[in-house]
């Protein structure tokens, strides 16, 4: 949330410059009488400029209509400095727009000019203009590049305001590449200038800043004291927005905190402020914030109304991205509600606003703009090739032209000679005629060349264009892939964006939170899905003295997997907490009923075998007396020596599975029955387990995916041999030592191979 605040306040900081193209501080009417009176074409051409930053976000109509103007006319008159003024404010012209690749094509011409004219000033603006442009599309390397090079120009001229504006967005860039350590170096140059300059507001700003980094970082404490200093400096300047911002930010961080007293007060103190200064979008933003603190409280009821109130403003003032956060809030709430209906109808809300947030028009005009942009620099060079051709046509004219005038200054010297020697007539007579004959051979060798060169050349041309031909062919066939490549990763990136706000919406309804968990006393989870989300859930709940606990392992895993587990839990909850059912095999009865019924299953030849493999075990916490009942998968129960009571599994199916590997620790296996959560051709009641579980004991619930694992030196499988020889070597260890062991152990075994399936195990220590 911090990171998006310092874009969205930051992100075109451009410099002040004094420059005869920027001066907003002229009344509209008194730059139209300019226009109307002066005689300069150059004055016209500036005021022109002005004129459009007057219109710049009030009348697009009339800002593009004098962009036009000052365009034309500087072409017209050859005025550079006017031209170049024009290209930068097409550029911001287009910025405000969206259109960045327009706006880099407009700040790349400015450049090309500055550079020639020759003033510093000016190209450091440009630079710092290119990078602001890249910055918006992405492209960091290059906004560091301009960044930098602005920087240096900056320094080299002593420009301090501007080298503090610098250094500050910078580290914006840094920040957004998540580089912290960078970015907080960045900011701090910043902050130091900016106190050297007696720059309050900038002061407050960069304290901004590194209250954001630090809280990226998780160092809230840092973050909330340069929150708090900036708060301060924008109390003392009457800074409304500001102030209001602060408040936010410290919010935030108290939210993080899970302080959440100090969150809704300073949440509330900021929504004041926005409210007597009439921002609508801040006014919304902070019921999106205040619903998220209440939903975290649990007060569901509240953060409901906090998000209705939001949602009415959003709609009422055409706040599309504020609606698109209060849906998604939406889902998130009626998810931890049991709500899925509600959570689904919300979500498809989401999806509606996102996809109009950035849908397939926009995309569109951006690749057009992109297209635009670089045929444009393609016809650029072939302009500049043309050039070149033509200058050296003209050189080989020019060549061809002395060679004649030299020809014919030998044959007047040749007459000369004539007339001076007239005596010898005769003699002088033949030797003419010889020379004229050799003159003519030369000429005609000389003409032969020049016929031979202009065939060559003609041929070079004809070969020049079929390159440029192919050239194009290639540069269309790669553009045409390139696009190609941006659908699919902009596809792909649209699906993992869904799984992951999937694997939220799985993870809601998890009891994943220290409260949820804390029914169960001394446990840990290890549960590792393989991919973003899961087949594999773990469910509690605690009603009355009686707790219940469920692992199951649902067929498939990643998106199918979860859409399982999601039903599983929803059932569970049907039958525990409505229908009242807390006998171990009646739960699941009922659940392979409830499975069959929602997948439509009839046993049918071909009919797909979905459903879930799953351990369910009952303790009534006053006695210790516990149910179990299993589909496929088994329960460990770890007891001491001295806690053990054979009576209560001696029948030949558990007695069966006990094991002893220490002579104080003994490993009792229940096995569950062959069949599963699901249709399956002989179905009858599950078996239920009863005994009696004493202080010290330790009880396992898992699926398959860690005992089947493929890994060690040989490629095998993990094996549940091995499980039992870490559980019952470790099972005096805490449950979170246990957890850790677990957790290495099977990081070693797999090794470089993958994850084949989920992986769940919980253990309890009663």
């Amino acid at each position: 949330m911090q990171k998006r605040i310092i874009i969205i306040v930051l992100y075109f900081s451009f410099f002040v410059f004094n420059s005869f193209c920027f001066s907003q501080n002229t009344r509209i009417d008194s730059l139209l009488t300019v226009i109307k009176t002066a005689k300069e074409d150059t004055l016209i051409v500036n005021t022109l400029n002005e004129l459009f930053l007057e219109y710049e976000y009030d009348d697009d109509k009339k800002a593009e209509e004098c962009l036009n103007k000052a365009f034309l006319l500087s072409k017209k008159k050859g005025y550079q400095n006017g031209l170049a003024c024009t290209y930068e404010n097409k550029g911001f012209f287009a910025a405000d727009k969206g259109n960045y690749f327009e706006a880099l094509k407009n700040y790349l011409a400015s450049l090309n000019i500055r550079e020639v004219l020759g003033d510093k000033e000016d190209i450091a603006m440009s630079y710092n203009n290119i990078g602001s442009a890249n910055l918006a599309l992405g492209n960091y390397p290059e906004v560091l590049k301009n960044f930098f090079s602005c920087l240096k120009i900056m320094e080299l001229i002593g420009k301090k305001r501007s080298i503090a504006s610098l250094y500050n967005n910078i580290g914006i860039v840094y920040n957004n590449q998540n580089n912290y350590p960078e970015a907080l170096k960045n900011y701090k140059i910043s902050l130091k200038l900016k106190k050297e300059l007696g720059d309050k507001k900038g002061e407050a700003a960069s304290y901004n800043n590194l209250g954001a980094i630090y809280n990226l970082q998780g160092n809230y404490s840092e973050a909330l004291n340069n929150y708090k200093i900036s708060l301060k400096i924008r109390q003392e300047l009457g800074d409304k927005v500001g102030i209001a911002q602060s408040f936010n930010n410290i919010g935030s961080v108290f939210n993080s905190q899970e302080n959440y007293t100090e969150a809704l007060k300073n949440h509330f103190a900021s929504l004041k402020i926005k409210e007597e200064i009439g921002a609508n979008a801040g006014i919304a933003a902070s019921y999106i914030n205040i619903a998220a603190v209440y939903s975290k409280l649990n007060k569901n009821k509240e953060s409901e109304q906090y998000l209705i109130k939001s949602e009415i403003l959003s709609k009422k003032n055409g706040l599309k991205k504020y609606l698109n956060d209060v849906y998604k809030s939406f889902t998130i709430l009626d998810s931890a509600i049991g709500d899925y209906k509600g959570a689904y109808e919300n979500y498809k809300l989401y999806i509606l606003y996102r996809d109009s947030l950035d849908n397939e028009e926009t995309r569109k005009k951006t690749i057009q703009s992109q297209m635009t942009f670089d045929f444009e620099k393609k016809e650029a060079v072939a302009t500049a090739e043309h050039k070149k051709e033509l200058e050296n046509q003209k050189a080989l004219s020019e060549e061809k032209s002395r060679k004649q005038k030299t020809v014919i200054l030998f044959v007047v010297f040749g007459l000369l000679l004539v007339l001076v020697f007239a005596g010898f007539i005769l003699r002088s007579l033949t030797i003419t005629r010889k020379q004229k004959k050799t003159i003519e051979k030369q000429k005609q060798i000389v003409d032969d060349k020049n016929l031979q060169l202009n065939q060559q050349n003609e041929e070079i041309s004809t070969q020049r264009d079929e390159i440029e031909a192919q050239r194009d062919e290639i540069e269309a066939q790669r553009d045409l892939v390139t696009v190609q490549k941006e659908h699919i990763e902009e596809i792909h990136k649209e699906v993992t964006d869904s799984i992951n706000y999937a694997k939220r919406i799985q993870e809601a309804v998890l009891p994943v939170s220290e409260v949820s968990r804390s029914v169960l006393g001394e446990h840990f989870i290890l549960f590792k899905p393989k991919d973003i989300v899961s087949g594999d859930f773990y469910w509690t709940i605690k009603i009355k003295k009686l707790l219940i606990v469920a692992v199951a392992d649902c067929t498939g895993h990643g998106v199918p997997g979860a859409f399982m587990s999601m039903l599983g839990i929803s059932f569970l909850n049907e039958i525990v907490q409505k229908q009242e059912i807390n006998k171990a095999n009646q739960i699941l009865n009922i659940l392979r009923k409830e499975i069959i019924n929602a997948l439509q299953q009839k046993g049918v030849q071909g009919e797909q075998k979905d459903g879930m493999d799953i351990s369910l075990l009952v303790i009534n916490t006053d006695t210790n007396e516990a149910q179990w009942a299993g589909a496929n998968n088994p329960l460990y129960i770890i007891k001491k020596f001295d806690n053990l009571k054979m009576t209560q599994f001696e029948s030949d199916e558990a007695s069966s599975n006990l094991q002893i590997s220490q002579l104080s620790n003994q490993l009792v296996e229940l096995k569950g029955n062959k069949m599963p959560i699901a249709i399956y051709p002989e179905m009858k009641d599950f078996t239920n387990h009863e005994f009696v579980l004493n202080k010290g004991d330790s009880v396992y619930l898992f699926t398959d995916g860690y005992a089947d694992q493929f890994g060690g030196s040989k490629g095998r499988k993990f094996m549940y041999k091995q499980l039992k020889e870490i559980l019952l070597d470790n099972c005096d260890k805490s449950m979170a030592e246990q957890l850790e062991i677990l957790d290495i152990a099977f990081t070693k075994w797999k090794g470089n191979m993958d994850q084949i399936d989920d992986i769940t195990i919980l253990g309890i220590r009663i």
